[in-house]
């Protein structure tokens, strides 16, 4: 599992949150922390201007 965000500010300022996961994994505790970190930006006022998501079943 491979997600990734990249947000950007008002002063053009980019950061990026991204999760991976190899095998067996905690779907939702790994989901959550991901979206804290999506979170956490977006209260600092940051807006998400890309967003991608790939899975692979084994």
């Amino acid at each position: 599992m491979k997600k990734e965000t990249l947000l950007i500010n008002n002063q053009k300022m980019k950061v990026k949150c991204d999760s991976y996961a190899l095998g067996f994994f905690d779907k939702v505790k790994l989901e959550n922390k991901f979206q804290q970190c999506i979170n956490d930006y977006q209260a600092q006022g940051y807006v998400i201007i890309d967003q991608q998501a790939a899975m692979k079943a084994v």
